[in-house]
């Protein structure tokens, strides 16, 4: 199974889309900000309420995490109760307890990035805000997360 975080997103909608269209009918499961709130989708892209359980989470073999606070006006990207729910909200989902877990996708933002004419994989970090920081550090937790897997 395949859980994705962020599934009402800009980005999200479009690649549950892609996701259940390659991977079938209840193999793809979204995840609410809250935690408490699972839903399964069905071949047509609606969505059914499904319980979290550790059956549930043990079937979860890759992670897509798209969802986080991202600021919609220029004065939102210092906004310190966002930035920290993009790290509680990552530090929460690493903390469950998913034994198939194989991989974990997170989608980040170029604003972690110096400003350059091209961003490549060498272009240095140097984050402009307290949300890039906040993407930063989450990019961070993930990579130590992923050592341990």
């Amino acid at each position: 199974m395949i859980l994705v975080t962020g599934t009402s997103g800009f980005i999200g909608k479009p690649f549950v889309r892609e996701l259940i269209n390659a991977y079938g009918d209840g193999m793809v499961i979204g995840m609410r900000y809250n935690y408490d709130e699972f839903f399964v989708y069905d071949a047509l892209g609606s969505v059914k309420p499904i319980e979290k359980s550790q059956k549930l989470l043990g079937k979860i073999e890759s992670i897509y995490h798209l969802g986080a606070f991202t600021p919609k006006i220029a004065s939102d990207v210092n906004d310190i109760n966002g930035a920290y729910s993009n790290i509680s909200f990552t530090k929460r989902l690493l903390s469950m307890e998913m034994n198939s877990l194989k991989r974990i996708i997170y989608v980040s933002t170029l604003d972690v990035y110096d400003t350059a004419v091209q961003i490549t994989e060498e272009t240095p970090i140097k984050p402009v805000s307290l949300y890039a920081e906040s993407k930063l550090f989450c990019e961070r937790m993930i990579d130590v997360f992923a050592k341990k897997m």
